[in-house]
C-alpha cells in the first residue's frame, strides 16, 4: 500500500472520546482492564486507542483478538472502521476484507486472529499493543500466551481488555487483575453512566434489570461480578471442540433457526438432533443492522441446501414471505399459551452442545436467568435479555417436538420429559 503525504491534525482527538475515558488515552499501563456493563462505551474507547496509536506511531502493529478468530472480524475490525467513519478519518486506512486486517496510510497495521488457532497467535511477532474483545472468554494461558507476543518496545506495550463482569468466581480475569491486583495493571469499571451518548430506550431496559433480575441488573447495569445463584435456566450444556462435534451425516435431522432482529442482534442457528435428546447447536450469524436483502444474501452461503427448513420468527411473516419466495424453505415458529415456558422445558428434558465458538450463544446460556417476583421468588417466566440465540434455538425444540393437548399444554406422551436436573458434572 503506497504512503500518502500529508498533515493529519490530531491535536482535536481526545475531544471524540468519552470524557471518562479522556485520561486513559495516554495511560502506558501493561494491562488495561476496561471492564463493566453493557452500553458503558468500554470497546469503542478501545477502537479509539488503537486507531490512535497507528496514526501518530508510524509503522506501528496492533493486534486485535477473539477467543474465535471468526468473531473477530465483527466485533473488532468492524468496530474500528466504523470508529474511523464516525471520526471522519476513513480515508486513512483501509480494511482487508479477507483477513479482517486494516492497513493505515502510514505504515501502521492493525492483524486479527483468534486464539482457538494457538500456532497461528505464536508466529505473530513485532507486536506493540494488543486489544482483546469479549475478554471473558480467555483462559489464564490465552492472557499468558498473549502477553508473550509484545516484544516491540519502540514506544510501549500494552493489552487493553474490555470485557462485561461475567463469570464470577471463575473469571480469570477477575482473579489475575482484581483478586491478585496484578502491579502492571490498571482496571477502569465503567456503567452506562459513563456514556452521555446512551440511547435512554436502552437504559431504561437496563434499569428494569433491577426489577426482573438483581444478578442480570449487577452485571449490565452496575457493572459488578454477581455469583451466580439458582436462578439460571439453562445447566444442561456444554461446549464441544471443533475435533469431536459430529458429522453432518450423524445427525437424524437438521434444522435452522432465525430470529429477526435490526437494531437488535439477528441470530441464525444450527440445530442437529440425535435420538430425540441430544441437540447439537451452533451459531451461524448474530448481527445487528442487517436488511432482508442481506440476510437472504447471508443464507444463500450459510444455508445452501433448500432441503432443511428454517424456523423463523413467526412475528415477521412478511420477511418469512420473503425469504420463502428466494427458493428457501421458511416457516415460522409455533406460539401460543405457554410457548416459551414449554419450548424451555423441552430443551431442559435433553442435553444442549454448542460448537466451540458459538461466542454470542454461549454468552446468552451462561446469563439466561428466571425473573424473579418482588419478594424473591423465581417465576416460570425468562429474563427478556440477551436472548436473541437461544430465541431462535428454542423455537427450533418447541416446533419439532409440539404436540399440544385441547388446553394448550404439552402432552407428555410424545415426550418423554426427564426430570430437570445438570446433566454434565
Amino acid at each position: 500500500m503506497s504512503k500518502v503525504n500529508y498533515n493529519l491534525d490530531l491535536r482535536n482527538y481526545a475531544s471524540w472520546v468519552i470524557p471518562d475515558y479522556r485520561r486513559l488515552m495516554f495511560d502506558e499501563t501493561r494491562f488495561l482492564v476496561l471492564v463493566g456493563g453493557a452500553g458503558a462505551g468500554k470497546s469503542y474507547f478501545a477502537a479509539q486507542k488503537c486507531i490512535y496509536r497507528c496514526l501518530t506511531e508510524p509503522g506501528v502493529r496492533g493486534l486485535m483478538i477473539r477467543k474465535v478468530a471468526r468473531t473477530g472480524k465483527q466485533s473488532c475490525s468492524d468496530q474500528i472502521v466504523a470508529v474511523l467513519n464516525d471520526m471522519g478519518l476513513t480515508k486513512e486506512s483501509r480494511q482487508i476484507k479477507s483477513t479482517g486486517f486494516i492497513q493505515f496510510h502510514n505504515g501502521s497495521l492493525l492483524l486479527l486472529a483468534g486464539m482457538d488457532d494457538p500456532e497461528k497467535i505464536k508466529s505473530i511477532t513485532d507486536i506493540e499493543f494488543i486489544w482483546c474483545e469479549e475478554a471473558s472468554e480467555l483462559t489464564v494461558e490465552d492472557i499468558e500466551q498473549l502477553s508473550l507476543r509484545l516484544r516491540a518496545p519502540k514506544n510501549y506495550n500494552q493489552i487493553i481488555f474490555t470485557l462485561n463482569p461475567v463469570g464470577g468466581a471463575n473469571s480469570s480475569i477477575r482473579r489475575r487483575f482484581v483478586e491478585y491486583r496484578d502491579p502492571q495493571s490498571k482496571v477502569f469499571i465503567s456503567t452506562i453512566d459513563n456514556n452521555p451518548f446512551i440511547d435512554p430506550q436502552y437504559r431504561a431496559k437496563l434499569d428494569q434489570l433491577a426489577e426482573n433480575n438483581p444478578t442480570l441488573h449487577a452485571i449490565y447495569r452496575k457493572g459488578e461480578w454477581a455469583v451466580a445463584g439458582d436462578d439460571l435456566i439453562f445447566t444442561n450444556w456444554r461446549i464441544v471442540s471443533d475435533k469431536d462435534y459430529p458429522k453432518q451425516s450423524r445427525f437424524d435431522n437438521i434444522y435452522f433457526g432465525l430470529d429477526f432482529g435490526f437494531n437488535a442482534p439477528t441470530a441464525l442457528v444450527r440445530v442437529g438432533i440425535i435420538d430425540d435428546r441430544d441437540y447439537y447447536v451452533e451459531e451461524l450469524m448474530y448481527e445487528t443492522m442487517v436488511t432482508n436483502a442481506d440476510l437472504i444474501a447471508k443464507l444463500k452461503f450459510l444455508v445452501r441446501d433448500d432441503k432443511y427448513e428454517i424456523i423463523a420468527d413467526s412475528a415477521n411473516p412478511d420477511r418469512i414471505n420473503e425469504i420463502t419466495n428466494s427458493g428457501f424453505w421458511c416457516t415460522g415458529q409455533e406460539k401460543g399459551v405457554n410457548s416459551i415456558i414449554q419450548g424451555i422445558d423441552i430443551l431442559k428434558s435433553g442435553r444442549i452442545f454448542v460448537r466451540d465458538g458459538s461466542t454470542n450463544l454461549i454468552k446468552e446460556l451462561q446469563e439466561y436467568r428466571w425473573k424473579r417476583g418482588k419478594d424473591g421468588v423465581l417465576l416460570d417466566e425468562p429474563v427478556r435479555f440477551m436472548d436473541h440465540a437461544i430465541d431462535a434455538m428454542r423455537g427450533v425444540a418447541f416446533r419439532v417436538f409440539r404436540d399440544f393437548d385441547k388446553r394448550g399444554f404439552l402432552s407428555v406422551a410424545k415426550w418423554n420429559f426427564r426430570p430437570r436436573k445438570t446433566f454434565f458434572r
